[in-house]
This record gives C-alpha cells, sequence and structure tokens, in this order.
C-alpha cells in the first residue's frame, strides 16, 4: 500500500511496503535509467511520477530544477500558501528572486507563494552487477533517500551470506533470469524523518535523467534562467528587509 505523505508537498509519497519487481512494470510506476545520483553512487530509480506537476512545470517550460541553494529556500515556504517577503531572510529572497517562471508568484503587496513540488518520487535505487559485496556496499549509498535493491544476474556465490547481511542492511535483493526477475529478500521502506534540500535535489535529478530519456528538449532551468516577476525593489538586498 502507498499513502500520501502528510507534508509541505504531495510528492514525495510516502511507500509503505517494500518495493518489488513487479512494480518494473506496473501502472504508476517509470523506471528512470542513471536516475539514481548521490555522492559516489549511481544506480537505476523506480519512480513514482507527479503528473500535475509535471504538467504545470510544462506551461511554464519548466523541467528539472536542481539548484541547491533555491531548493533550500523553497523549504522555508509551504506550498501554495502566501508568506510576506519581508518574514523571510535577504539571503533566501535574493535566492528566489533568481527563480525562473513557475516557482513561486510575488505580488505587488510582498506576498510570495511556492508553486514548486517535487515531480515524481524516487522510491528505490536499483543497483545491477556481480561481486555481492561491490554491489550491495554501493546499494547502500541511497539508504538517506529511499529504498536499495541490489540486482544480481545470477545467485551470488556464498548467498546465504549475501541475503543474511542484506537483510540486516534492509537491502532488498533480486536475482535475474533471462527476462524475469526474482526478488530473494525483500528491502525495508523507507521512512523520511524530515525533508531536507537534498532529499528534493535527490528526486530532481531523477527528474532531469527522465526528461533526458523521454522529452530530450525539455532542458533543466536554474537561478541562471529568466528572473521571476519580482518588483525592482525587491532586488536590492537593501530594499528586501523593506517590504
Amino acid at each position: 500500500m502507498h499513502i500520501w505523505q502528510a507534508d509541505v508537498m504531495l510528492h514525495p509519497v510516502a511507500v509503505t511496503e517494500p518495493v518489488r519487481p513487479t512494480d518494473l512494470t506496473g501502472p504508476g510506476w517509470a523506471l528512470v535509467d542513471n536516475g539514481a545520483v548521490t555522492a559516489g553512487g549511481r544506480g537505476d530509480a523506480l519512480v513514482m511520477l507527479n503528473h500535475d506537476e509535471i504538467a504545470r512545470r510544462a506551461e511554464h517550460g519548466l523541467g528539472a530544477v536542481t539548484n541547491y541553494a533555491l531548493l533550500g529556500a523553497l523549504l522555508n515556504l509551504p506550498l501554495a500558501t502566501p508568506v510576506r517577503m519581508r518574514t523571510l531572510s535577504v539571503h533566501d529572497m535574493v535566492i528566489l528572486g533568481e527563480a525562473p517562471p513557475g516557482v513561486i508568484d510575488v505580488d505587488e503587496a510582498g506576498w510570495v507563494t511556492r508553486r514548486l513540488a517535487a515531480p515524481l518520487t524516487v522510491a528505490a535505487a536499483i543497483v545491477e552487477g556481480t561481486g555481492w559485496r561491490n554491489i550491495t556496499r554501493r546499494a547502500a549509498r541511497f539508504l538517506p533517500f529511499c529504498q536499495q535493491i541490489a540486482l544480481f544476474p545470477c545467485a551470488p556465490r556464498g548467498f546465504s551470506s549475501v541475503a543474511w547481511e542484506a537483510s540486516f542492511a534492509g537491502i532488498g535483493v533480486w536475482i535475474r533470469d533471462g527476462e524475469d526477475i526474482t526478488e530473494a529478500v525483500c528491502a525495508r521502506p523507507y521512512v523520511r524523518r524530515f525533508w531536507k534540500a537534498a532529499g528534493w535535489e535527490f528526486q530532481e535529478i531523477a527528474y532531469r535523467e527522465h526528461l533526458r530519456a523521454t522529452r530530450p528538449a525539455v532542458l533543466s532551468r536554474g537561478p541562471a534562467g529568466r528572473r521571476a516577476r519580482i518588483t525592482r525593489a525587491a532586488s536590492d538586498p537593501r530594499q528586501l528587509s523593506l517590504l
């Protein structure tokens, strides 16, 4: 069963059960090649798409938003709820002033509203290869973000040790057999205890790779793109504190 997380976003979704091999082709799921990226680690991402947010971004020509500073500033704003600009730090207001269209709305009265939500949820990172210690170690790098799956082309030697260690670490083990994939060890469901910019960036990178595979003409936009519509005074840090 999958439930919506009661957080500032509709996504990410709280995936409350282990992902299964059947989810690779199940309705509502998508597999993004090389979509799971973290420091020193890369794997495929099993994701659930936020179709409403993807459609909204398309209206603004907005792709993945991977700027870490911007995502951090956005986490100080509730989704779709106006906030007085003067309640934000000057640092956040300057960063938000560089946001591309579709990220925030700002009115002339000095209220800012976040529109950006996570475009998908990465439910699991899947790392495939041989050498069970290497693969399980690589899969474990995704512990802060999602479920971890180690996918082997066949049952590795000393499989009982592999299964025990993977189960202890919460890593799922899948075995490929021709066109079929079977589950040998189920993954431990991921529990998000708090939401940080690194977690949001992880989702956005997966979305960037999804766009590259499905709509290569859609490019990522960041603070270097067009600025949001903010009054001239709001672009000056000395004036921001007066709003």
